[in-house]
């Protein structure tokens, strides 16, 4: 950008400078400037390449004539015409028209018909139970008949026995009741979940309160009170008794058990044992 500046001077020696704050001068790495320094029209010095600053002397020291008398006109006078008057429109008047109105069409109505219904078709039926495999009859003369251990069995929710044999053990899969203190039954509260269920109280102190403990079903008869194992397959319209590890409160006197037969677990119709 071009920049100038008018000094008035006496004839003398005088000193220029010029300085450059980052140390490149003003040519010619990052640029074309330069510098003319001129007494009257007299050039006196000139450049452009230094680095951070550039001194330049010029001129002679001598005795300084007496200033002439100044020659300069005075000023003209100021016009005597008045100034003209403004001539600037006044500003245009604001309009008088309304600004459009925000359109007056109320939105669009929601959707007037309901939403789809869900299906009216019921759901699938749940699966039949299938059927117990039926039971192979066993033979009555006792050959090859074993005493058998129960497992659990998720789909009734009892412990079952997978074999047949000469007898049926609960073994410990009842072994308390329900969730007691000290006493939890495994897998309670083993009752078939087909059919009627009849859950257990959780009330009461592991062998303290009642509790069923073990049942076993066993191929035999009851002679003179007295129980006598067959040794042959428990088998349907067979013989068998049902022997039941309880605990009683007290001393029992308040307390009965009763059990119960059906001949068909998939769909039980309970019946009391005399």
């Amino acid at each position: 950008t071009p920049f100038s500046s008018n000094v008035c001077a006496n004839d003398g020696q005088y000193e220029f400078q010029i300085n450059d704050s980052i140390g490149d001068g003003i040519c010619c790495g990052y640029g074309t400037g330069s510098y003319l320094v001129k007494f009257g029209t007299v050039e006196k010095a000139s450049g452009g390449q230094f680095a951070s600053s550039e001194t330049k002397t010029f001129g002679t020291c001598g005795s300084t004539p007496p200033p002439t008398t100044g020659s300069t006109p005075p000023p003209s006078a100021p016009p005597t015409n008045p100034p003209t008057t403004g001539s600037t429109p006044p500003p245009t008047a604001s309009p008088t028209a309304l600004p459009t109105p925000v359109p007056t069409a109320p939105p669009t109505a929601p959707p007037t018909a309901p939403p789809t219904p869900v299906p009216t078709a019921p759901p699938t039926n749940p699966p039949t139970a299938q059927p117990t495999a039926p039971v192979t009859p066993a033979p009555t003369t006792g050959g090859g008949a074993v005493a058998q251990g129960a497992i659990f069995d998720s789909s009734y929710g009892v412990p079952k026995c997978a074999n047949m044999g000469s007898s049926c053990d609960s073994l410990a899969l009842l072994d308390g009741r329900g969730t007691i203190s000290n006493g939890n039954e495994p897998n309670h509260s083993n009752t078939n979940n087909i059919g009627n269920t009849c859950n257990d109280g959780n009330s009461g102190i592991y062998h303290s309160d009642e509790s069923i403990d073990q049942i076993t079903v066993t191929a035999g008869d009851i002679e003179s009170g007295v129980p006598v194992p067959s040794g042959d397959f428990i088998t349907e319209g067979g013989r068998a008794y049902v022997t039941v590890k309880l605990w009683c409160w007290g001393s029992g006197a308040s307390d009965t058990a009763d059990i119960y037969l059906t001949k068909d677990a998939s769909s039980p119709d309970w019946e009391p044992l005399d």
